[in-house]
């Protein structure tokens, strides 16, 4: 599955404008003008599956995106499948299977533990070594590292709308998709929130760390009213 992507332009989009959209994964993609589409009036339709840059009101469902600056559409019927939306890089992670059934893969931004698996760059003079988390990355880290801050109990803000962003973040890294694409395909849910959020910071839920699990669970029910220390965590982590 490849969506579709309809923007009120009679002439060819640019790359500088379709990046201005947060549509930089379609920069170079293929286009085709139509006379009459989804918004009524002519406009780019855009792909990254050539083949399948058409309007077809009875066969696509269209739906305007959330910021009103372009529509977004997929073929009716037409499955889902992550490896043909991943982008060109892979961002090391977990593999978790997300509400359409698929199992994706969800990059660490930082180790509960300790330390990031983000690209870094490499900064060498007078034998000695520096590593820095590439630009293009160190806003995920840092939203990381106050996650990893949060759930092991540590004077943190970390709202509702933080959790959210840094999951979309995350799947945003690895796929061609926007907000729009992960609600239409119904990605996030609350019960799967738990496992995403530990894959963000480098655990596995569906292994051995079932009892960092449990203990969410318990904290969202009310059960318990604290997170375990920074050390408790780790031990649990290590063990």
């Amino acid at each position: 599955m490849q969506f579709l992507y309809a923007i009120q332009e009679q002439s060819h989009i640019s790359d500088e404008t379709l990046k201005e959209l947060g549509l930089d994964f379609l920069c170079g993609a293929p286009q085709r003008g139509v006379v009459s589409g989804p918004s009524g009036t002519a406009c780019q339709i855009i792909s990254r599956d050539a083949s399948r840059i058409k309007y077809e009101t009875k066969k696509q469902i269209w739906q305007k995106s959330t910021t009103g600056d372009y529509w977004v559409g997929y073929w009716i019927g037409e499955k889902v499948d992550p490896v043909k939306l991943e982008r060109d890089l892979q961002l090391s992670g977990i593999m978790i299977t997300l509400g359409d059934g698929n199992k994706w893969r969800i990059p660490t931004a930082r180790m509960i533990t300790g330390g990031t698996i983000l690209p870094q760059s490499i900064c060498y003079s007078n034998r000695k070594m520096k590593y820095k988390v590439k630009s293009q990355y160190i806003d995920f880290y840092n939203a990381g590292e106050r996650l990893c801050q949060y759930i092991c109990g540590e004077d943190v803000e970390f709202s509702d709308v933080d959790m959210l962003d840094i999951v979309y973040q995350a799947i945003m890294l690895n796929y061609n998709v926007g907000f729009d694409e992960i609600n239409i395909l119904e990605l996030v849910s609350t019960d799967l929130f738990s496992a995403i959020t530990f894959a963000i910071i480098g655990e596995d839920l569906t292994t051995k760390k079932k009892r960092l699990s449990q203990r969410c669970q318990l904290w969202q029910l009310g059960l318990i009213d604290y997170w375990p220390s920074w050390r408790e965590v780790q031990e649990l982590c290590l063990s």
